[in-house]
């Protein structure tokens, strides 16, 4: 249950992040340059972090990477979990900067 009794807000704004997020994904890949294999391998590094560190697994956390810099899509459902996970992913090798857009919906 989301703090507040404003779940349907929340949800709309989690809907609408991943909405743009989508739409900013398929105008990467129908673009003449596309995500670098640098972007794609960081991506995945930070996913594996996130996924392996303790407290961060159950969470569905998207990544996106632009020449070092992290972008995290998704929810947590504690402010410490969110921050947890922007910290992790700044600790990984390679990642220059991260925007935390996890948005905290209870019981994610």
């Amino acid at each position: 249950m989301v703090d507040g009794g404003r779940g349907w807000e929340q949800a709309a704004d989690i809907a609408d992040q991943k909405a743009n997020h989508a739409a900013g994904v398929s105008s990467a890949k129908s673009g003449a340059a596309g995500k670098s294999t640098a972007d794609t391998a960081l991506s995945a590094k930070v996913r594996s972090a996130l996924s392996t560190e303790p407290g961060l697994q159950a969470l569905a956390i998207d990544v996106d990477a632009a020449s070092g810099a992290i972008t995290l899509y998704g929810t947590a459902d504690t402010a410490a979990r969110r921050d947890k996970a922007a910290q992790v992913a700044l600790n990984v090798d390679g990642v220059k900067s991260v925007t935390n857009h996890l948005i905290i919906l209870k019981g994610s």
